[in-house]
């Protein structure tokens, strides 16, 4: 007696190797689509972080050096990134201040007293204010006189300017900058 083979069905042996090939490909590609959007979503965190982080800091110092430099009696320039700022208190007894940028630092600093070279009592208001790729200072300090027009000397100066550009840069990203630029006026000193 002869038994016969019922003929296989294909459809019941699981995947052939082209199948499975062709399905490890459409996941690899998808995958990589994943891993590429994930990765541009953390740089992208990562990059507004840094600029929430600066304009914060930004925002303070100008508040600062703002409030000061509105009460302020007098000020000399002692360079382009270094000022010092004299202020009244109520009882009429002036201190002097001084804020500064230094290629050292990288910072914008406020010292109590007439000299940035001062590291005691030093508070660092902002950080990461890159050397120009020109050269100069990372802080801009300029002089203005009643009309608005830049002046040269400490005695006709009624407004100040303020200048800098934060840098922050990381491992996996290029550099985040922003800048920073604001107008004072010096309304308690007198001006010839």
């Amino acid at each position: 007696m002869r038994m016969s083979r019922a003929p296989r069905n294909r459809k019941s042996g699981g995947f052939s190797l082209v199948e499975l090939m062709v399905a490890a490909g459409i996941s690899g590609f998808i995958l990589a689509g994943l891993l590429a959007t994930n990765l541009h979503l953390a740089k992208s965190g990562v990059r507004l972080a840094n600029y929430s982080e600066m304009g914060a800091q930004a925002r303070r110092a100008l508040e600062q050096f703002g409030n000061e430099a509105r009460l302020a009696s007098n000020m000399v320039l002692n360079g382009t990134g270094d000022i010092t700022l004299s202020i009244p208190d109520l009882n009429g007894v002036v201190s002097q201040v001084t804020y500064a940028w230094t290629a050292d630092t990288l910072a914008l600093f406020r010292v109590a007293g007439a000299s940035s070279a001062v590291t005691t009592g030093r508070s660092v208001l902002v950080r990461g204010i890159p050397t120009p790729s020109g050269g100069g200072t990372g802080v801009l300090f300029e002089r203005f006189d009643r009309a608005g027009a830049a002046c040269t000397t400490d005695a006709a100066t009624k407004f100040l300017r303020v200048s800098f550009t934060l840098s922050r840069t990381t491992a996996v990203m290029a550099r985040s900058s922003q800048t920073a630029t604001a107008m004072f006026v010096l309304r308690n000193k007198a001006v010839p």
